[in-house]
């Protein structure tokens, strides 16, 4: 049997703890998906329990992951030096001048998903590849 085939892109999801759940409808006006980076198919947000503020952002993305990270920052940092505050423990502004506090908070929230269930419709294909066909 042959070995599965290891997708290029990796999947990102970030567990998000709003200080107080009802900013939620004011952090939602705060998404611009017009700014996402080259490297990212897709971003959305997950309410997990709003009750409790509780969100899931997920991503999807190819390549090395500081880069990423470093990429949707420079996309985004006017979003993020809004949402931020937001967060519980959340990562210090402005994000452009606090790169590692953002891969920080990403690295400790970030959930990965059960083994041998993320699945790719293009595993050998990068955004960029996929975006040109």
């Amino acid at each position: 049997m042959a070995d599965p085939i290891q997708p290029i892109q990796q999947p990102l999801s970030l567990v998000l703890q709003l200080n107080t759940p009802g900013d939620f409808p004011q952090i939602m006006g705060m998404q611009d998906p017009s700014n996402m980076p080259d490297i990212l198919h897709f971003a959305w947000l997950i309410p997990l329990d709003l009750a409790k503020g509780k969100l899931l952002l997920t991503t999807v993305y190819d390549g090395d992951f500081d880069i990423y990270l470093d990429k949707f920052l420079d996309a985004s940092h006017a979003q993020f030096d809004q949402l931020f505050p937001h967060l519980k423990d959340g990562p210090k502004t402005p994000c452009l001048e606090n790169r590692q506090s953002f891969h920080d908070y990403v690295r400790k929230n970030n959930i990965n998903p059960v083994p041998g269930t993320f699945f790719s419709a293009y595993p050998r294909m990068s955004v960029t590849a996929i975006q040109s066909c």
